[in-house]
């Protein structure tokens, strides 16, 4: 807290007066937050670079609007501090880069510092490095993950977890098949939360590619027609795509077989090893429901599966799919919840059995009489 580079920096004074106009016109400690963060991440850029310390200090930081993690993060936390908030900087390890051993406090073992802060009682884990993640949601790189707060009195492990948020996606299909067994539908994907960031990331970053790996790859015989996404203007609007395509379902002896699993990302058990050593680190809860409406043509017969339920025996995992027929139209409704974000290797085991019953499950075809 002494250094020049470090500690040093959070009490200057940078004279930045646009931002105590901005804060001015907030009356809460959280409106303030928000709006030092978004300032931040709308005119710092970052350089790719990770770091702990501000080399140059904060002042050059702010001249030449560009930084390092570490510059950015304490130029955050000092602005946050300059309009009462309370505020400290904290040295962080994120998921990738490597577990924290406690017992071992070695500095190196920490890859950027970012920043936490409390505001109306409310604590946030704040990284303005990441874009497309709100002030209120702890950023994906940090969950799970232990880290070291910095401060001379109340110095501290801590450990970062989601809170109250979800990866949660919202998924209502609306679409025809025709006497052929080849459907045309549109796909409307509200992304909230985790997803909503994730997905904005990858969005941003490759388009196709976004398409590809979310609504074509993992389906036999679906091509996407036209793909449309609404960028959220403020931190409460989901991310929405929308998607229009075409699929042709496998036929065989006069039988079409409809997978209704669809965009929820739960179509292979992606646990393949027999055998963990470590713990599984998921980071967040999971919450996707997918509402699927098909209309069939006249004269369709459709064999029903049975509705199923499947719950872990922990109670933390639940899938749930339901089929229905009535007036010429198929509906389908999957459930998918999960509320533990952390599966220990003993526990593998059976986790790894209920995701492979979970996924046969959700997998199982739909049985399609064409007429003749």
């Amino acid at each position: 807290m002494s250094d020049k580079q470090f500690g040093d920096q959070l009490d200057k004074d940078l004279k930045i007066e646009e931002i105590k106009r901005h804060t001015l016109l907030e009356s809460t400690q959280q409106g303030k937050l928000r709006v030092i963060y978004e300032f931040v991440k709308n005119n710092i850029t970052w350089n790719g670079y990770d770091g702990k310390y501000a080399s140059d200090g904060l002042k050059a930081v702010w001249e030449r609007k560009k930084g390092s993690a570490g510059e950015i993060n304490l130029l955050l936390t000092n602005l946050l501090n300059a309009a009462d908030i309370e505020a400290y900087p904290v040295l962080a390890a994120e998921r990738d880069f490597g577990k924290i051993d406690t017992t071992y406090p070695y500095i190196e073992r920490f890859n950027k510092t970012v920043a936490f802060a409390i505001a109306d009682g409310r604590q946030y884990i704040l990284d303005a490095t990441q874009e497309n993640c709100p002030a209120g949601l702890t950023p994906f790189p940090l969950l799970g993950t232990k880290a070291f707060l910095v401060d001379r009195k109340i110095f501290n492990i801590i450990r970062i977890s989601p809170g109250t948020s979800y990866y949660k996606n919202s998924i209502t299909i609306k679409g025809v098949m025709d006497t052929k067994g080849l459907i045309t539908a549109e796909a409307n994907v509200k992304s909230y939360d985790y997803a909503r960031q994730i997905r904005l990331d990858e969005v941003k970053k490759d388009r196709r590619r976004f398409i590809n790996e979310n609504f074509e790859k993992p389906y036999e015989g679906l091509n996407v027609d036209s793909f449309l996404v609404a960028l959220p203007e403020s931190d409460s609007i989901p991310l929405v795509q929308m998607v229009q395509y075409k699929q042709q379902l496998n036929e065989s002896g006069g039988f079409v077989f409809l997978n209704a699993n669809l965009f929820t990302g739960l179509e292979k058990n992606p646990f393949t090893s027999s055998v963990r050593f470590t713990n599984v680190n998921f980071g967040f809860p999971y919450n996707v429901i997918v509402e699927e409406k098909i209309k069939l043509p006249e004269g369709v017969k459709v064999e029903l599966p049975e509705d199923k339920v499947l719950v872990s025996n922990d109670n933390n995992i639940q899938a749930v799919r339901q089929v229905r027929f009535e007036g010429g139209e198929l509906t389908v409704l999957i459930r998918f919840t999960q509320t533990t974000t952390l599966v220990t290797a003993d526990a593998y085991k059976g986790m790894k059995e209920f995701y492979k019953e979970m996924t046969d499950m959700l997998n199982e075809p739909i049985v399609l009489k064409l007429p003749n």
